[in-house]
């Protein structure tokens, strides 16, 4: 399983499916959304009343990703499948480039707005005051449970966040993923036309 996030800026996520949610939507100045219990339809619908321009700078942004840690709890130091795992996920991976206008909706950026897996649920999504912090369950590619988690910092011109996963094994497989990856995102100037 490659993990590839989609956007730049980012600085949230939300899963998929259903689940009662309770929610607090501020939006001024100090734009914040506050979510519990939420799919990703959700969290993207209270998200997308934010306007990119009320949390970051619009223009040209590029978004860089470092494997910090994976570990393979349950598979043997030589298990194909941990092997293939590895070459999988310690492939360098690309840096994103987007261009935001002032009226792009934050909604827009699927590492806002997309979790790891299908029918996610977060039993919290806090985006506000230049911080971020999400934790998620989804179900995975092959049905597995993933937990997910979120948290980092902000700010007009950049963003910082560390992003870490677990992955089950998929029922009659052994072995489980725990990924953690560093994610810096950051204004490089005007979009080019």
């Amino acid at each position: 399983m490659r993990v590839i996030l989609v956007s730049a800026l980012a600085l949230g996520l939300a899963g998929c499916g259903g689940g009662k949610t309770s929610s607090t939507t501020t939006v001024t100045n100090k734009a914040s959304v506050t979510l519990t219990n939420a799919s990703e339809a959700q969290v993207a619908a209270k998200v997308a009343e934010v306007k990119a321009a009320n949390l970051i700078d619009h223009g040209a942004w590029e978004t860089k990703f470092e494997l910090v840690s994976l570990d393979f709890p349950g598979l043997a130091a030589d298990d194909p499948a941990r092997l293939t795992a590895i070459d999988e996920l310690t492939r360098p991976m690309p840096v994103l480039k987007q261009c935001v206008s002032a009226d792009s909706s934050i909604a827009a950026n699927p590492v806002l707005t997309q979790g790891v897996g299908k029918d996610c649920v977060y039993s919290n999504y806090a985006m506000g005051d230049g911080k971020i912090a999400a934790d998620a369950v989804c179900k995975g590619a092959q049905g597995q449970r993933v937990t997910l988690k979120l948290a980092g910092t902000y700010s007009k011109t950049q963003a910082d966040l560390t992003r870490e996963e677990h992955v089950e094994a998929p029922a009659g497989q052994k072995g489980a993923q725990d990924i953690k990856l560093h994610i810096t995102a950051r204004r490089t100037g005007d979009c080019k036309a």
